[in-house]
């Protein structure tokens, strides 16, 4: 069976976390849209063709419905709270946590408490897109164990594991430090 073109790791991960903003999930044509927009993919973007077939490839719709307090264990609700808050501000108030995604969201607060909601959600879709595809997640696991959000020593030991190949970086950190620039006024 041929296969197409490879898609570019960066572009990949663009895709996926286009494709897969419960919030507002991109359809294959407003995705291919903004990669042509963003001149970081130029010459790069991959046919629409190829963009749809990728995106049917991500997991399947969550069947587990929308996550709510009245269902949550007191002790895990602030968790999953601090997490919608942010989601919600950052989507004028479209955004939506499933019940699956809510209980990644509990086990990576817990498991890195210093993580920020903004980034323990970007996990949350991520592990819960590979559980129901059962992909690997070291990578995911592994930046979970260095934190590299915690401090420049930590980064540091992360993009040394990164530069190495013993893990892969999809490129949250640039994200993750963009967001934190901006909202502390670097930017």
């Amino acid at each position: 069976m041929p296969r197409g073109p490879r898609i570019d790791l960066d572009v990949q991960d663009e895709i996926r976390k286009l494709a897969l903003d419960e919030a507002a999930p991109a359809t294959p044509a407003q995705i291919f849209r903004h990669l042509e927009r963003e001149t970081k993919f130029e010459g790069r973007v991959p046919e629409l063709r190829a963009i749809q077939r990728f995106v049917k490839k991500l997991a399947p719709p969550d069947p587990s419905g929308e996550w709510s307090f009245v269902d949550a264990e007191p002790e895990d609700a602030r968790l999953v709270l601090d997490v919608l808050a942010e989601i919600t501000a950052r989507t004028n108030g479209q955004a939506r946590i499933t019940c699956a995604t809510a209980e990644w969201i509990i086990k990576i607060r817990k498991a890195a408490p210093s993580i920020s909601p903004l980034e323990a959600y970007q996990f949350a879709k991520e592990y819960r897109a590979r559980e129901d595809r059962r992909i690997d997640t070291r990578d995911l696991d592994l930046m979970l164990a260095f934190a590299p959000w915690e401090s420049d020593d930590a980064r540091k030991v992360y993009d040394s594991m990164v530069y190495s190949g013993v893990t892969k970086d999809w490129g949250w950190l640039t994200m993750f430090r963009q967001v934190r620039r901006k909202e502390a006024g670097q930017e």
